[in-house]
């Protein structure tokens, strides 16, 4: 969140910087939905992150995992094209990449949310199922 509102500073700043060295119109539109899109794809992003740490309990393995299923998901759907349309519904990447400059349909609000539920709220779930039954150490 906070690596987002740095970024939208920085942009001013080299805003004022072009206009001021008369390098250019420094031209700047963004739109108040853009920037709810860009925060819901941080929050998303973040608490995937700790869904995955809950469900794994292991840092590492959660890091790796954060990173490389998402990924892996992405080139079976598309070497697989027998399942293309249904991954795209599943695949984390597809889904929250229109949140970064794209008004979402609802088609694609339907997406985000299914594949939000299969890799945030799942293991979230069982994370939480997993640290109620252990002992606090």
């Amino acid at each position: 969140v906070l690596s987002l509102v740095v970024g939208l500073l920085m942009a001013a700043v080299g805003n004022v910087i072009i206009q001021a060295g008369d390098r250019g119109t420094g031209g700047w539109h963004l739109e108040g939905s853009a920037v709810g899109q860009a925060f819901l794809f941080v929050v998303l992003s973040v608490v995937m992150g700790i869904a995955f740490g809950m469900a794994f309990l292991s840092s590492p393995l959660a890091i790796v995992l954060y990173f490389v299923a998402p990924i892996a998901i992405s080139i079976v759907s598309q070497m697989i094209t027998a399942i293309t349309d249904t991954m795209r519904w599943l695949d984390f990447n597809e889904a929250t990449s229109p949140l970064i400059g794209e008004h979402l349909s609802g088609e694609q609000w339907g997406r985000l949310a299914t594949s939000s539920a299969l890799w945030i709220l799942l293991p979230l779930v069982v994370g939480l199922v997993g640290l109620t039954r252990s002992e606090l150490k």
